[in-house]
């Protein structure tokens, strides 16, 4: 153990060397100084434990040893010895934090007592310095702030750097200090804590915006404890503060982002390195049904629908074990069984050490877009087709025409009976068959135009059932099951006429070998609800109900989407065109109507349509067009026919005069108005192609009219586009008809149109 070292300074030899023999037999190392002077030197370069002066005025002059050792060195301690012991002296040196005074003569174990209880004293006093400066170097090493307050007067009695931050906090309050104000804080943005501590006598804790040396506001999160004094009243307030700002923003960013997450139309889902799910947000819920606390913990293949195979997912899993990002579409199946679409992107998610944590998948319900895609895929289809079919028409139906024409005075003078005869019907039969698949092309790819009138479905369905059973074998049961009092519906009677024959047509290809039952039901219902099917979701209303069903093969659930696709069919080479069910669904959706399939391999189909009813009240009679033609040879007035093709000309001339009438027959509008200027009374109707070069069959109207606005017109057409609209609302065209003609058409409609004018005469 180091010796304590004395330095002994006093004038008088024999007493300084006594008290040096002394003291070194008790073990100190004792030095010794004769004069003030010698003192100040030895303290100059060595550090004492103790020094011990005599206090005379002259010669030593104890208090000025006693100054220049606390200069020197304040942690040695100072013993005054003087010989006067008057009081003055004594204060002085203790005063001047003298560590003890003591009067010579002294007694050996008096001095020996004294110094011990100095130096006791002086080590304390550096244990407690120590403490002090450890105590700081802690405090100053928190990078929190930390300071002590008063509680009377808010003044900062202690602060570690981080609190003062370079600032000379001795004096000043907590207010200024921290807050920049002029007085202590209140109210709800800044409650003071020694106010709330005060009234609680507790430790609080509360959030701060503190004002940085460098004039920048941060927040702060406040923990404040009580000090007690030893009567327990609260003396002093120990606060020490978190800089938040940063996790405060952070946050704020993560509350934002979560609120992003939370409302996003897209499904998130988070889970871990094993594929269980952590985390799903409401829009997963909504698109798949599952809530979050069903999905929680389970895996993803939860959704999986069985339209992917193995290889799918083992493709998935290969990028995403690699570390990349999976984008693809998921076919899945929702909570109810019902499949959908997700467009999705999942990607791993990494730790610092790079390994993944967690994987993170953003997926969204493409099941209506992809609808939409297809409708406009579908749309895009018709218009080509309705482009092409437009174009073609024109041509293709003269051609018709003339095939249908000639046949038919082929067929007239052939024996019924004879090869010849039954080769020109089926002759006239694909005619035909061709003529009503240019109109299916037309009708289903928007082309034809289809004018929409309050009628009855009751006598059309009817009347299409009686035509179908002169068609069908006798090994086809037929029943009918039609309410009379079903309703009315805004269509066009040719349109039912064609879903009828269609959809019976296809349940009767749909039976093998043409044995079973068709079932055609027609009645009313009215939903209060929304209708849901597998094919369609039908909105509340009254609703006419056409039901085809039969007893056939059924319909395989892989292709039922397809069925409504234009020219998409099962049927063998020669036995359909596929066209019949997309012509249905092309005059329904027009109707605004509902078409529910229901079908099961090898148990038959059943088709309902779903008209919308109407309160409007129907025409009289809404029927198939077309009366019986007079007989040959009844008719004497004068027609005028006018179109391009010289086979058409010639044809209808034929068939016209045939039946007594006078025909002229003109291939150029131009020429046909130029006829008509010279000789307008000699013509009683004027049968007009729409379609021709140099001037259309509605430029030729109009002029002919402006001459004689008397004069009957029918105009022939290819296609109901072409009809001149506004035309046809002044009521100056009196009939239309379509190609291809057949020669009862076209004698109907003249027969008609010049007996309602001689009526009108």
């Amino acid at each position: 153990m180091r010796k304590t070292s004395i330095l002994l300074v006093d004038d008088e030899p024999a007493f300084l060397h006594s008290l040096q023999t002394e003291l070194t037999a008790h073990g100190f190392r004792v030095s010794t100084a004769r004069s003030k002077e010698d003192a100040l030197d030895a303290l100059g370069k060595k550090r004492f434990d103790l020094v011990i002066t005599d206090h005379m005025e002259e010669g030593i002059d104890g208090i000025k040893v006693l100054k220049h050792a606390r200069k020197m060195s304040p942690e040695t301690g100072v013993i005054i010895l003087t010989g006067f012991g008057d009081i003055t002296s004594a204060i002085d040196a203790l005063r001047l934090c003298a560590d003890d005074y003591l009067q010579k003569p002294c007694e050996i174990e008096d001095l020996l007592f004294r110094i011990s209880r100095c130096c006791d004293k002086k080590n304390l006093q550096t244990r407690l310095r120590a403490q002090k400066d450890f105590l700081k170097n802690v405090l100053d090493s928190l990078t929190h702030p930390f300071y002590v307050l008063d509680i009377n007067d808010y003044t900062v009695k202690l602060a570690n750097s981080a609190a003062s931050r370079g600032r000379d906090y001795r004096g000043r309050t907590c207010f200024s200090l921290f807050h920049g104000r002029a007085r202590p804080c209140a109210g709800a943005e800044h409650t003071c804590t020694i106010e709330m501590i005060r009234q609680t006598k507790k430790p609080v804790m509360l959030e701060h915006v503190h004002r940085a040396g460098n004039g920048e506001d941060k927040l702060y999160e406040i923990y404040a404890f009580p000090i007690f004094d030893r009567e327990g009243k609260v003396d002093q307030v120990i606060e020490y503060s978190l800089d938040i700002t940063s996790r405060r923003k952070l946050e704020q960013e993560q509350r934002r982002l979560m609120t992003a997450i939370e409302q996003s139309a897209d499904s998130v889902v988070i889970t871990d390195p094993d594929a269980a799910i952590l985390y799903v947000n409401p829009a997963f819920e909504q698109v798949t049904g599952y809530s979050r606390a069903e999905a929680a913990g389970q895996n993803p293949r939860i959704l999986q629908s069985g339209k992917h195979d193995i290889t799918f997912y083992r493709d998935m899993w290969r990028t995403l074990t690699a570390g990349k990002t999976w984008k693809g579409v998921l076919i899945n199946r929702r909570k109810d069984g019902v499949l959908f679409e997700e467009e999705a992107s999942i990607s791993p998610v990494f730790d610092n050490r790079g390994r993944v944590t967690n994987y993170v998948a953003v997926k969204r319900d493409v099941t209506r877009q992809r609808k939409e895609e297809e409708k406009f895929r579908q749309a895009q289809k018709m218009e080509a087709i309705g482009t092409l079919a437009g174009g073609i028409a024109h041509d293709f139906n003269n051609i018709l025409s003339a095939i249908i024409g000639y046949s038919e005075f082929i067929r007239r003078e052939a024996p019924p009976d004879s090869s010849i005869g039954r080769d020109i019907d089926k002759v006239l039969s694909s005619a035909n068959r061709a003529a009503e698949l240019v109109k299916q092309i037309l009708t289903f790819s928007r082309v034809e135009k289809i004018d929409k009138q309050p009628l009855h479905p009751c006598p059309l369905v009817k009347e299409a059932v009686k035509l179908l059973k002169a068609t069908l074998p006798s090994t086809v049961h037929i029943i009918q099951e039609i309410d009379p009092d079903c309703g009315t519906i805004m269509a066009d009677p040719t349109s039912i006429h064609q879903v009828v024959l269609n959809l019976c047509t296809n349940a009767l290809h749909a039976m093998d070998e043409g044995k079973g039952t068709l079932r055609i039901t027609l009645r009313r219902r009215v939903f209060k609800t929304e209708k849901v099917t597998d094919s369609a979701t039908i909105p509340p209303g009254a609703y006419v109900v056409l039901t085809v069903s039969d007893t056939g093969s059924g319909i395989d659930p892989a292709i039922i989407k397809e069925i409504f696709e234009p020219y998409f069919t099962t049927k063998e080479k020669g036995k359909g065109t596929g066209l019949g069910l997309a012509v249905v669904h092309g005059i329904v959706e027009d109707c605004g109507g509902f078409i529910e399939v229901r079908s099961a391999v090898g148990s038959g189909s059943a088709f309902s349509i779903y008209f919308p009813a109407t309160q409007e009240s129907p025409a009289p009679h809404a029927s198939i067009p077309g009366n019986p033609p007079e007989k040959p040879g009844a008719c004497t007035e004068k027609i005028m026919i006018v179109d391009d093709d010289p086979l058409l000309v010639k044809i209808n001339e034929r068939r016209l005069r045939s039946h007594g009438y006078q025909v002229t027959g003109v291939t150029d509008s131009r020429e046909a108005l130029r006829i008509f200027q010279r000789r307008p009374d000699e013509f009683d109707l004027l049968i007009t192609d729409q379609t021709m070069p140099h001037m259309t069959g509605t430029d030729l109207a109009r002029a002919v009219l402006n001459i004689k606005p008397s004069l009957p017109i029918i105009m022939c057409t290819g296609h109901r586009g072409l009809i001149d609209e506004e035309h046809k609302r002044s009521g100056n065209i009196a009939q239309y008809v379509f190609k291809p003609l057949q020669e009862d058409e076209l004698l109907a409609a003249a027969r008609n149109i010049l007996d309602q004018r001689r009526r009108g005469k």
